[in-house]
């Protein structure tokens, strides 16, 4: 997800008219298809198999400097569904100023638990998550993370630059939490 800056052309060639106090542009990018088939050099493409599909990346621009009421009216309604009853369920905690490193550690560690136990063991090294505690600390970055009472089920983490904000990381143990971190993170 990002934002963008006052001015910069963005999808359409629209360009944003009123800065949010968080951000002005959500952009998501997304894999839409797996690869069910493995494409060699040098193969004709008659060769390719039946149910090949391409995998397909998608760049998704929300324009957040509208108010929040369009944005929810320009949501799918199974989405405004979905996140409904995540709401109810789950309560969403937003880190966006800058705070101490040893506070930022602390938020991004529980997000680190989420994404090893999502994934079912550790997809990357301490380094890159030392990295993104730094970021949250000096106000680079932002942090949601979801919690079922006191135990933590999601998170989604947003590089910050400039009035842009670009989704980096996340990992949902529930359904449908990643629709209310990401509807949170517009209204932020």
């Amino acid at each position: 997800l990002v934002l963008h800056p006052s001015g910069i052309p963005v999808h359409g060639g629209q360009t944003p008219v009123a800065p949010l106090a968080f951000a002005e542009i959500l952009i998501t990018s997304t894999i839409s298809k797996r690869i069910r088939w493995s494409y060699r050099p040098g193969q004709e493409i008659e060769d390719l198999p039946v149910d090949y599909v391409e995998r397909e990346y998608g760049t998704y621009v929300v324009d957040l400097a509208v108010d929040e009421e369009s944005l929810w009216r320009n949501l799918r309604r199974s989405y405004k569904a979905l996140i409904h009853r995540a709401g109810e369920q789950f309560y969403v905690d937003s880190y966006f100023e800058p705070s101490t490193l040893i506070d930022a550690k602390a938020r991004v560690e529980i997000a680190h638990g989420l994404h090893c136990q999502s994934a079912g063991r550790v997809t990357r090294p301490q380094r890159t998550w030392d990295l993104q505690a730094s970021w949250l600390a000096s106000g680079d970055a932002v942090l949601l993370n979801a919690y079922l009472g006191k135990t933590p089920v999601g998170f989604a983490y947003l590089i910050r630059w400039k009035d842009w904000c670009y989704y980096a990381s996340g990992a949902a143990l529930e359904r449908n939490v990643s629709h209310l971190l990401l509807w949170n993170a517009m209204r932020l």
